[in-house]
């Protein structure tokens, strides 16, 4: 009997790594918070609550750090603060959301090389609650990495954009990306307002 030649199959692929699903919050209101924040260096005025309705009505641009993740790649805090001019002048409020606890917080704020008084709050997501609404992470928090969520005026998140942790994020990818969609909106309003001329036009006419 001719010996059959063994079937040698190739190795599988390495399935891909689970991704936070967050595709369907695009386009979705942003989910109500009350949460405990990081506003001040000032003793005994270093925390108050923020809700979703701070700064309603403006862009917001949320800076996401999952627990630990600041301590990699500190000088986020700084970079974004030199930026603040930038964001203002787009007229967005800018905010961080931070899993770790508050002396961790207050030690990367005020030690070190990378000192500095924020100007903008640092709100604590310790137990992964608004996260998990986000639906940046697992249920078990096993896939959270760093996002940019950025808001419109109309509380509609508009971007999730993950990053990876060994990377700082880009000052000027998050205002290209926000210049964009606000350029995309004033279009769009240009649009409508030249077809409602158009439309009015053509109503007295008849």
């Amino acid at each position: 009997m001719t010996a059959q030649p063994a079937t040698v199959s190739a190795p599988s692929a390495p399935a891909p790594a689970a991704r936070p699903q967050h595709a369907a919050m695009l386009g979705a209101t942003l989910p109500s918070y009350a949460l405990p924040a990081l506003v001040s260096g000032e003793y005994g005025k270093e925390y108050v609550t923020l809700g979703d309705d701070f700064g309603q009505g403006q862009w917001r641009v949320f800076l996401h750090w999952p627990s630990a993740s600041l301590l990699s790649c500190p000088r986020e805090l700084t970079a974004f603060a030199r930026h603040l001019d930038e964001f203002f002048l787009l007229k967005t409020l800018l905010i961080g959301v931070a899993g770790d606890t508050h002396s961790l917080l207050h030690s990367l704020r005020g030690n070190g090389r990378h000192a500095t008084t924020l100007p903008y709050p640092i709100i604590q997501d310790r137990h992964q609650a608004w996260t998990q609404a986000l639906q940046l992470s697992s249920r078990d928090a096993s896939s959270i990495t760093p996002a940019t969520i950025i808001v419109d005026p109309h509380n509609r998140i508009r971007l999730i954009q993950h990053h990876d942790r060994s990377h700082c994020r880009s000052v000027d990818a998050v205002l290209t990306e926000l210049a964009a969609l606000q350029t995309q909106d004033n279009d769009a309003a240009a649009e409508e307002l030249v077809g409602a001329g158009l439309e009015a036009r053509g109503s007295s006419a008849a």
